[in-house]
């Protein structure tokens, strides 16, 4: 595995409408599972497959993610953090770190929680030993209902 040429990049930008109120105190990403943010869920997984540095890219709320984070020194890795400015989406978001980052990259999106992570490191094999361009991972969601309400007309 090659994570040291890979950094790591979560978008952690959007309003979280879908959990007012709880969002409009706090960035969805930083809502806990079991005592502990999602996103700390995120950087732990990419430390385990050996990336060290992470940009997250921030908007709604975004000074509570720097501020509950910092320099990301505590969980063994380093963090930098784009704001992203308008909220327009995921591919308005990943374009933000177009100027920041020349390497291949790792990408989460700061609200959806792993249960099973365990072969996270072979993604990034995949990468390299493919020379792909890249690699997807999905999961199979056969109730039509939750990917709606994942992922249609939504505002966020």
């Amino acid at each position: 595995m090659k994570s040291k040429e890979i950094v790591g990049v979560i978008l952690a930008a959007g309003r979280g409408t879908r959990m007012e109120p709880f969002s409009s105190r706090y960035p969805k990403p930083l809502l806990p599972i079991c005592n502990k943010p999602v996103l700390q869920y995120q950087i732990d997984h990419m430390r385990t497959i050996g990336i060290k540095e992470i940009t997250i890219v921030i908007g709604h709320l975004g000074y509570e993610i720097c501020s509950f984070l910092g320099d990301g020194s505590k969980y063994g890795v380093r963090l930098h953090y784009i704001e992203q400015g308008e909220t327009l989406g995921i591919a308005h978001a990943v374009g933000q770190i177009e100027s920041h980052i020349s390497s291949p990259f790792f990408l989460f999106l700061g609200d959806l929680f792993l249960v099973w992570e365990k072969n996270l490191g072979s993604m990034i094999d995949t990468l390299f030993n493919t020379k792909a361009v890249a690699v997807l991972s999905v999961m199979k969601e056969s109730d039509p209902e939750i990917i709606k309400k994942s992922f249609c007309c939504t505002n966020e």
